[in-house]
């Protein structure tokens, strides 16, 4: 049994048989802040004002979860991977499947490709019609494009096809060489 003092104070009581007990119980509420400090936040969110300012996919992570006031574990739970997983998608230390970045984007309610950097969205866009636009828009052999790429004139094929994902370095020299063009 219990009296109420005030808005949060309680006075428990005991009776057993003509001995009382008596308990003064305080109850407070407080609100978590998120994510572990209010300083982390704000450090981040004055680096990082809007997210068309941002390059990296771990940064845009962190900024559609600070927007959401998510905990990393909360994120984890919901994409289907531990914490830790996450964790370095955060940091950038890992690879990100297109699965868990489409998870990512219903969760942060946006486009996947606003969570994307131009790598990866050059991929999710279609790395085949997009290298084989070019190669023909500029009237090249695949064998004279692997050569300018560093590639055998065959990868060249299977990028085209989309049976093989260009690496981020020969996505880099092909950048690199359409801005030359």
């Amino acid at each position: 049994m219990y009296r109420k003092v005030s808005g949060s104070l309680f006075i428990l009581f005991k009776q057993n048989k003509d001995c009382y007990t008596y308990a003064a119980v305080y109850t407070s509420s407080f609100r978590m802040l998120q994510p572990r400090s209010m300083k982390e936040k704000e450090k981040f969110n004055i680096q990082c004002s809007h997210p068309n300012l941002i390059e990296e996919i771990s940064d845009k992570l962190k900024y559609y979860r600070y927007r959401k006031s998510l905990h990393q574990f909360q994120v984890a739970d919901y994409i289907g991977v531990d914490r830790t997983t996450y964790s370095s998608y955060e940091a950038g230390m890992v690879g990100y499947p297109l699965d868990k970045l489409a998870l990512l984007a219903k969760l942060f309610e946006i486009d996947i490709v606003d969570l994307l950097d131009d790598y990866h969205r050059f991929l999710f866009l279609g790395q085949g019609q997009q290298v084989l636009a070019f190669r023909k828009n500029c009237k090249l052999t695949q064998e004279l494009l692997g050569e300018i790429l560093g590639v055998h004139r065959k990868t060249i094929m299977r990028y085209e096809k989309e049976e093989h994902q260009m690496s981020r370095e020969v996505w880099g020299r092909y950048k690199k060489f359409q801005k030359m063009v």
